[in-house]
């Protein structure tokens, strides 16, 4: 560039072509005067280096700040993400819901909130993007476990005999059956369900599960020593992720007898009865011991008591139960036993 230059101006001077600057390094950028005539002070003609630098971009670590345990169960949510550090580059966050494919989905934060529920398990990561460079950090996973029937097939027949039931259920969904809509026992599982032989119109059910996590629980089986006890009474539980509450056991000495269990689940904090009580009778045969009662009730976070009272005498423990041990208390996955009423 050429021109007369006043002394102690300036001049702006444009570069003959675009520069990259996208591969990582430094640049260095140099500048000299010289015009005709005699240059009275050579020593001036450079002006400084100027260096500009181009690091790496460098990406932390996504982790799931919401929800607990990176799933929902049945009911869905908005998921929050951290990222745990970024330089170099602007943060650009990704969707996937195959985890081959993802999508942008927001900008410039170490911490994005979902913009609306999910639908479905869910894959999310983190770019940091400088020009053509760019880093990318784990995936983290959100699931969401919503089982439902999707299809069932009924099926008839003259005369006494067996049938064949049908059902299809959501993806990675279990089917299982049962003889009564609350409180009755498992019969079977799968997609479909020969029934035993029937002499009339009967209702079977089927209902739909997902997830391979279990629990069961007391680990302690010592039978409880204080006798007598019929008059309602139960245990006290938090639950901590939803479930469905399988069954519960009580010891019983009394000897070939039906005991009808009345069985109700309420809200430890208000008293209020959650859905309808469960009349469960249930045959106790020639010798004393534990006993089952079905119950199938779903589970939501909360705190409740699990109650239930008898036609027959049964045990329960009215000293030594410390539930803040192993033995009283191993179904952490899903929920923490807080103490009794006269337990189980």
């Amino acid at each position: 560039t050429t021109g007369t230059l006043a002394s102690l101006d300036s001049m702006e001077v444009t570069m003959p072509a675009t520069i990259d600057l996208s591969a990582v390094g430094s640049y260095t950028f140099n500048a000299t005067t010289s015009f005709a005539g005699t240059d009275l002070n050579t020593a001036n003609d450079a002006m400084a280096a100027t260096t500009r630098t181009n690091v790496a971009p460098t990406v932390g670590t996504v982790s799931i700040s919401s929800p607990s345990g990176g799933s929902y169960c049945v009911t869905s949510g908005r998921p929050v993400l951290l990222l745990s550090s970024s330089a170099g580059g602007a943060i650009q966050w990704q969707s996937s819901t195959d985890n081959v494919t993802f999508n942008n989905v927001g900008t410039d934060s170490l911490r994005y909130t979902v913009a609306s529920n999910i639908t479905t398990t869910s894959y999310y990561r983190a770019k940091v993007i400088c020009g053509a460079n760019e880093v990318t950090s784990n995936v983290v996973t959100i699931t969401l476990n919503s089982p439902a029937i999707t299809g069932s097939t009924p099926a008839t027949r003259c005369g006494p005999g067996t049938v064949t039931l049908a059902a299809t259920g959501s993806a990675g969904s279990t089917l299982s059956w049962y003889g009564a809509a609350t409180g009755g026992s498992l019969l079977g599982s799968g997609t479909s369900f020969t029934t035993p032989s029937i002499a009339a119109t009967t209702n079977y059910y089927v209902a739909a599960s997902t997830g391979a996590s279990s629990a069961t629980g007391l680990g302690n089986t010592t039978v409880p020593t204080t006798t007598g006890a019929t008059a309602e009474r139960g245990i006290v539980f938090t639950a901590t992720s939803s479930f469905t509450l399988v069954s519960a056991q009580y010891y019983s000495p009394t000897l070939n007898v039906t005991n009808t269990v009345t069985v109700r689940l309420v809200d430890n904090a208000t008293g209020t009865q959650i859905g309808s009580s469960l009349s469960l009778p249930v045959v106790q045969g020639a010798t004393a011991g534990f006993y089952t009662m079905n119950l199938n009730l779903a589970i939501t976070p909360g705190t409740y008591r699990l109650l239930a009272g008898f036609t027959s005498s049964v045990n329960r423990h009215s000293t030594g139960v410390d539930y803040t041990t192993a033995a009283f208390n191993n179904l952490g996955s899903f929920c923490n036993l807080m103490g009794f009423n006269g337990d189980l």
